[in-house]
């Protein structure tokens, strides 16, 4: 089997051609992520508990508005961003796509991701000042329109310092090298390791045709406590 790409923390986004079809479209995919945003604070006005957003590994609030996870189409929210899904489709090696939400004041705190078989980019869609990507020992800031693309196994951590809430487009794409096969193997990897029963039941609420390997017992425990809303945000 072909070992895994060497890691490095940004990758030149001119690599990636297929970035510019996105570019292209930036005016309508801004403006799709300000209707997930102003959607957001609605919900979280309407039912505080069940849309709270104070998580661990974070200081601050975010969000995370899914299209697609690991390869799993979720139908409710791509129905709400038809040109960001349509868009997302067209990225060789997609795994996961989604409108990430930073509020104002808020700071996603060093982490490591899960494979260097996929790598992660973000195009800035909303990007007030003061807000920031480092991996590794490097920095970079978000702006609108442009893209960072990087190694996610590097630590890494995302600050907002702005009275203003950032959104970007993430993707998560296999790294090119990988062959289908290997790519076959990661994906079956990360759903295994990294879906658990309630985002199971949350994605099938939204409308996605996703399954698992779970015990009937573990999915009625996390039906407990998985509010059936339509939409899939984390």
């Amino acid at each position: 089997m072909q070992s895994l790409p060497k890691r490095q923390a940004f990758f030149d986004p001119s690599q990636f051609d297929w970035l510019d079809g996105l570019r292209q479209q930036f005016a309508d995919l801004r403006a799709e992520a300000q209707s997930v945003l102003d959607g957001y604070r609605y919900l979280r006005w309407m039912h505080p508990a069940a849309y709270q957003t104070h998580q661990a590994g974070a200081r601050g609030q975010r969000a995370t508005f899914y299209l697609s996870m690991y390869q799993f189409a979720i139908p409710a929210n791509q129905s709400r961003c038809p040109v960001a899904s349509a868009a997302v489709a067209k990225i060789p090696g997609l795994v996961t796509a989604a409108i990430y939400l930073l509020d104002a004041h808020s700071r996603i705190l060093p982490h490591f991701g899960a494979t260097s078989a996929v790598l992660r980019g973000h195009m800035g869609l909303i990007c007030p000042p003061g807000c920031f990507l480092r991996v590794g020992e490097e920095r970079r800031d978000w702006a609108e329109s442009e893209f960072l693309i990087f190694d996610d196994t590097l630590e890494h951590e995302a600050c907002n310092e702005s009275s203003e809430c950032r959104a970007i487009l993430m993707f998560d794409f296999f790294h090119p090298s990988l062959g289908a096969e290997q790519c076959s193997q990661e994906l079956a990897k990360l759903r295994q390791s990294n879906l658990s029963a309630v985002d199971l039941l949350r994605m099938q609420a939204a409308g996605a045709s996703c399954h698992g390997e779970f015990t009937q017992e573990s999915l009625d425990r996390a039906r407990l406590g998985v509010a059936d809303r339509g939409l899939y945000f984390a």
